[in-house]
């Protein structure tokens, strides 16, 4: 079954632009690929990664626990479209489920590719990446309290040195492949934001 059709993707490149297109392989431990393998219903083989702004320039982002995560680990809210969803609606969805808040979706910033490797197991999966502003009320809140324990604004700053240090720290290839889509996605907000700030000469 297909989640994401080449006409989907195609829809979003035209409404919030194309992405960079980044490839990678991590090695998982057999416990997080089989979680992975589990998450993978009707054949699912994607997520939806969302990095919630406070606006422009952006100085925090929004960023989830999760109950299986250890202390010290936050990552931007990811989810999956149903099966027949609309790609927009299923990210929606996903953010309010994840972080209470509703979303406007605003830049199509990258298309991680990653091969997922145990053993001699692999398995392919694609992170569609956007960027969001909140629409309306901007107090996060967990809404599914069964998967995510804590939903917070975070600074860049925190985010890109003490919750990163720890991710990297505990060995987990999943946290790994975070980190790794966290540096691209960060590095160009960053950028973006210091264009917008700088003066275009005449």
């Amino acid at each position: 079954m297909t989640y994401i059709t080449d006409e989907t993707i195609r829809e979003m490149e035209t409404r919030y632009g194309i992405p960079l297109e980044a490839h990678v392989e991590v090695e998982m431990n057999q416990m997080e690929y089989q979680l992975m393998i589990n998450s993978m219903y009707e054949g699912r083989a994607h997520d939806i990664t969302l990095f919630i702004l406070d606006g422009h320039p952006a100085k925090e982002l929004v960023v989830i626990q999760k109950h299986l995560h250890p202390s010290g680990v936050y990552r931007a809210p990811s989810g999956a479209a149903h099966q027949g969803e609309d790609f927009t609606a299923g990210a929606k969805r996903e953010a309010y489920e994840e972080t209470g808040l509703d979303i406007e979706l605003e830049w199509y910033i990258l298309r991680m590719h990653a091969l997922f490797t145990c053993g001699s197991m692999s398995q392919s999966w694609i992170s569609h990446i956007f960027t969001a502003l909140p629409a309306g009320r901007r107090e996060p809140r967990v809404i599914d309290t069964d998967e995510i324990k804590e939903v917070r604004w975070m600074t860049f700053n925190e985010l890109m040195t003490d919750v990163r240090d720890r991710m990297l720290s505990l060995g987990s290839g999943g946290l790994k492949y975070r980190v790794m889509l966290t540096d691209i996605v960060v590095d160009e907000i960053l950028k973006r934001e210091m264009d917008k700030e700088t003066p275009q000469s005449l």
